[in-house]
């Protein structure tokens, strides 16, 4: 069972979106990064109920964007090529802003950008990790009275979530394994992820 290889990092996304993230039946969730948690968070909000999910990302991101519409993106935006990002996800929520937004990128700026594609009363939750210190104007968590979430790792919980949901095939992580290679071309498979050609690597043959 392929899947049973992205558990690890699934159970961390069910413990951010699913226990630290209020998504209610209806909402509209942006998922910011087209990554590995990113496109798991957008398959767990849709789960959840979500009625809209919104998936952003840059212009290297094209053929990770392909991957968020299969697996159930309503919507994806390229931050970098849009003039007016906020603007489109406002138009998609009758000017109210996003009801959550979830930051998978671990981009300093998303963070910022974070803060506007959100509605008043909205929450935040911070996924990816940046590694570095951001310069971030925080004044938008009061004026607009917003919460946020940050997780880091898993709860017992989480497992048993994430058992139940792969098991169930509500949610699909194969199409997130993009590479099938054998043990011998590990080094092939570490430059696809270095390079971002890849999201996950499966290693299949182990002689």
């Amino acid at each position: 069972m392929e899947e049973a290889a992205l558990a690890e990092p699934f159970a961390c996304v069910v413990h951010s979106v699913i226990d630290k993230t209020p998504i209610c039946p209806g909402d509209v969730v942006v998922v910011q990064g087209p990554g590995t948690m990113g496109l798991m968070a957008t398959q767990i909000a849709k789960s959840m109920g979500a009625g809209k999910v919104i998936v952003t990302g840059v212009t290297t991101d094209r053929w990770r964007f392909d991957i968020a519409e299969k697996i159930g993106a309503d919507l994806t935006i390229d931050v970098q090529s849009e003039s007016d990002p906020v603007g489109i996800i406002k138009a998609e929520t009758d000017g109210r802003g996003a009801d959550a937004v979830i930051e998978a990128s671990g981009a300093c700026v998303a963070c910022t950008q974070a803060l506007d594609f959100v509605k008043v009363a909205g929450h935040v939750t911070l996924l990816g990790v940046r590694g570095e210190s951001a310069n971030i104007d925080l004044d938008p968590i009061i004026t607009k009275e917003l919460t946020m979430s940050g997780t880091w790792g898993t709860l017992p919980s989480s497992w048993v979530t994430t058992l139940r949901l792969l098991s169930s095939e509500k949610i699909d992580v194969k199409p997130l394994i993009t590479h099938r290679i054998s043990l011998d071309e590990w080094e092939n498979g570490f430059d696809l992820m270095e390079s971002q050609k890849a999201i996950k690597v499966l290693f299949v043959e182990f002689d």
